[in-house]
């Protein structure tokens, strides 16, 4: 990956190798080469998806090539994490036959790595007030590099922050960020990650890893904190940056997931840029065919949300995926609830006949 990654210019977390090894088992994602570009293919909320392509070559071909491979697999096309200065080439090439849709939650937040490791300036004057408040409590705090040694208190501070959580669905989701964390620190050198761990004492207060997305831009994958030391956070934040090697200008800390809290948090940061993220949908049948089977594209597009949504609940195979919404859907049969253009759950009334009292009910 490394090859196409290295000088592509390209900023976005999704293109760092070691999230994509970490969230494999979430997210099945392959990896090939075609045409002089670097594809990827994966699952997303049980929606086969694809990354924007990294490479030099025909863009046209390779936007091709990608949807001709989903139609393969009975569903649309979907990229995801398609930046804005790529949008041209997406438009350039798929013209009408394209839905788009910016989503504010999965932009990247990106830092000059000099701003986070000196905190200078009014702006950033509450996060230096963080620090001396730290040291302040905890004198004997140090700051040490991430070793095999500091593995298994970091998967303890895990742990606990997992059970931590109280609702059910804000669980699941921190138990797959968990598992991903389990990976990456068991392959820790192969991934040729770095980290960092604060201690007070001989107790784990935070630790942190990350990698590097291309020549310039390193990628904060992770960074876990114990609460009840307070100001750990920004603490382990500024330590780890501030011994970056100098080559890398930028510091991706990645989404805020729509969190609010996070979201706050990371704007208090101050950084230097927010990287737009889009998505990009293509039916498999172009705008003439939609309207000859009756269906808009509006339509269209929620029967593909609709039967993505099933194979998420269901986990059904492809076949029997295909022969449903191939013979027995209609949109009159589905009704959905749509919360911003996502349908969020699907209700099936089908027909069913039987014999009673001598006739077909």
């Amino acid at each position: 990956m490394w090859k196409y990654t290295e000088n592509a210019g390209r900023r976005n977390c999704d293109l760092s190798f070691a999230n994509l090894y970490a969230w494999r088992m979430l997210y099945r994602t392959e990896v090939a080469e075609w045409g002089g570009f670097l594809v990827f293919r994966f699952y997303a909320d049980g929606h086969l998806a694809y990354l924007m392509p990294v490479g030099e070559g025909d863009w046209c071909a390779i936007l091709q090539a990608l949807k001709e491979d989903a139609c393969r697999l009975s569903h649309p096309l979907l990229l995801l994490g398609v930046c804005e200065d790529l949008m041209p080439q997406v438009e350039e090439c798929m013209g009408e036959d394209c839905r788009v849709n910016a989503n504010r939650d999965h932009a990247d937040y990106i830092y000059l790595r000099e701003s986070l490791a000196a905190l200078s300036g009014k702006k950033l004057q509450a996060k230096r007030n963080h620090v001396n408040r730290f040291k302040a409590l905890y004198p004997d705090y140090r700051y040490e590099e991430l070793t095999d040694e500091w593995v298994p208190a970091c998967l303890d501070l895990t742990r606990r922050w997992v059970e931590s959580r109280q609702d059910e669905a804000e669980k699941r989701a921190v138990a797959a960020e968990s598992e991903a964390i389990q990976r990456a620190l068991a392959h820790r050198e192969e991934l040729d990650l770095r980290g960092g761990v604060l201690l007070v004492g001989e107790q784990i207060a935070a630790f942190t890893y990350g990698a590097p997305i291309c020549r310039d831009t390193f990628d904060v994958c992770v960074e876990k904190a114990d609460v009840e030391f307070e100001g750990a956070y920004t603490v382990i934040n500024k330590e780890f940056v501030s011994r970056l090697p100098e080559q890398y200008k930028y510091v991706n800390r990645e989404e805020d997931l729509g969190v609010e809290g996070l979201r706050k948090a990371k704007l208090s940061y101050q950084p230097e840029m927010l990287l737009m993220k889009y998505s990009v949908w293509s039916s498999c049948t172009v705008k003439a065919e939609i309207e000859e089977c009756g269906l808009t594209p509006e339509l269209h597009l929620i029967k593909w949300q609709t039967r993505a949504l099933w194979s998420l609940c269901f986990g059904d195979t492809e076949e029997f995926m295909k022969l449903y919404f191939t013979r027995k859907y209609t949109p009159e049969r589905n009704s959905c609830l749509v919360r911003d253009g996502r349908v969020v759950a699907a209700l099936q009334r089908l027909p069913y006949r039987m014999m009673f009292g001598g006739g077909v009910v």
